[in-house]
């Protein structure tokens, strides 16, 4: 075996192979390094590095055996030293369309202690630049399928909480806990990992629902404007009437609907019966629906259904309509967004070839909803403060039944990327060791 070797502090760079004759010894086999294993500790220390025959990628070998491999554009455009790290988010340090297509790895040093690396590629287009990179986060950024796999479902809490878990009723919390950080991070975990929960003993004041969801993030206006006032009495909003409300997200025809829903119970007089909430998480439902009837969960993923509200007559005349599919999937193939909303579903427009497999799919998913074993099934109490992830679950109401008393709800909106935000923000205020959820928002990142 003939080879280009140099050494860079005490670690040995391969830089290629030009032939292996039958018996050579190799110095070292990719085949005998390890691959991660599920919470196993990770070594942050380069062992051996090696420049790939192509010189288009960079392979490290870690103290814990582990290989990971890394592209040049990567290591280039991701750059952290200083002149290609922003001070802040917004400085474009870096100009990717003015490099070159061809770039080539052309030297490593991994430093004494192996755990800062220099990298000198070809195709540099900034005088003297050096890459640089701290090996810590370099494997905290491994993309081997493996490090890939470990990271998506570290963060994947929608199938290990809530009703994937066999949750059946629903988490609760009182509104005096809201007082402080703690609280309301217990709050967001919940909304986070569950999905959904109920807030206890809250004064009974008109608007107060607002004030308690801006503990977790700024308000979000709707086409109803700060929150909607629900009651029996009429109204110009489909849950002023006593029918059944099928089980849906609120406002699908936004190309991003409203995240994080909250409704507050006033009043809900005993003489009023029915009117029970429901509860379930769409993305379970996905899930079931993947595993009994792909061919249909294969059709919600590619033909789009449409939603919209078109109604000049409220305080904010509105025209908006919107075309999605009722399951997205992210390159994974991981889903990571789901909509439905039978109230607010629109004309499809589709090639007539797609009609029949999208109602007979749209069919199967509706049945696979509203199976009992899959809900939860509760009454408000005057007090109540209801919270659902909107992105990721789908509420309904029971039939209203009211000859006499009276039922008075209101409910605002927060968006969801924002409450997460506030989750990540307050686990770091708090030091608690969090990973970032996957929420809902078409992301498993």
């Amino acid at each position: 075996m003939k080879r280009n070797q140099t050494k860079h502090s005490k670690h040995v760079i391969f830089i290629s192979y030009l032939c292996i004759r039958p018996g050579s010894r190799l110095v070292f086999s990719l085949s005998s390094w390890k691959k991660c294993v599920p919470g196993r500790n990770m070594s942050n220390e380069v062992k051996q590095s090696r420049i790939s025959l192509d010189k288009q990628n960079l392979e490290l070998v870690w103290a814990d055996t582990h290989l990971s491999r890394f592209n040049v554009k990567w290591l280039r455009f991701f750059c952290r030293c200083k002149k290609c790290v922003p001070e802040f988010k917004g400085l474009y340090l870096v100009d990717i369309p003015a490099f070159p297509e061809e770039m080539n790895l052309l030297e490593v040093d991994v430093g004494e202690k192996g755990t800062n690396l220099s990298i000198q590629i070809s195709g540099e287009i900034y005088p003297d630049h050096v890459i640089k990179h701290p090996a810590k986060w370099l494997r905290e950024r491994c993309n081997c399928d493996a490090c890939l796999h470990d990271v998506i479902n570290a963060r994947d809490v929608i199938s290990r909480y809530g009703i994937s878990a066999g949750v059946r009723e629903m988490p609760k919390m009182t509104h005096s806990e809201l007082g402080d950080d703690e609280g309301v991070f217990k709050w967001a975990k919940t909304i986070m990992e569950v999905g959904f929960c109920l807030i206890k003993q809250v004064p009974l004041e008109n608007g107060i629902v607002v004030e308690i969801a801006k503990k977790l993030s700024p308000l979000l206006e709707t086409t109803y404007g700060k929150y909607i006032d629900i009651r029996l009495s009429g109204g110009k909003h489909g849950s002023n009437n006593k029918g059944a409300l099928p089980l849906h997200m609120d406002q699908p025809s936004y190309e991003s609907c409203p995240g994080v829903l909250l409704l507050h119970c006033l009043k809900f007089d005993k003489t009023v019966s029915g009117g029970n909430s429901r509860i379930t998480d769409a993305f379970y439902a996905a899930e079931i629906l993947r595993k009994e009837s792909p061919g249909d969960f294969k059709t919600l993923t590619e033909v789009p259904a449409s939603f919209d509200i078109v109604n000049y007559n409220i305080t904010h005349p509105c025209h908006m309509e919107h075309q999605k599919c009722h399951i997205v999937l992210d390159y994974f193939g991981k889903i990571v967004g789901v909509t439905w909303n039978p109230d607010q579903f629109a004309p499809v427009r589709l090639r007539q070839s797609d009609v029949d497999r999208y109602f007979k799919a749209h069919r199967k998913f509706s049945e696979i909803l509203n199976r009992p074993e899959n809900q939860i099934t509760f009454r408000l109490e005057a007090g109540d403060v209801m919270v659902v992830n909107n992105r990721r679950c789908v509420h309904g109401r029971e039939k209203i039944v009211a000859d006499c008393g009276s039922r008075h709800m209101q409910t605002c909106f927060l968006d969801l990327d924002d409450v997460k935000s506030k989750y990540m923000y307050l686990g770091h205020k708090l030091s608690k060791n969090l990973t970032p959820p996957k929420v809902g928002n078409t992301c498993s990142f």
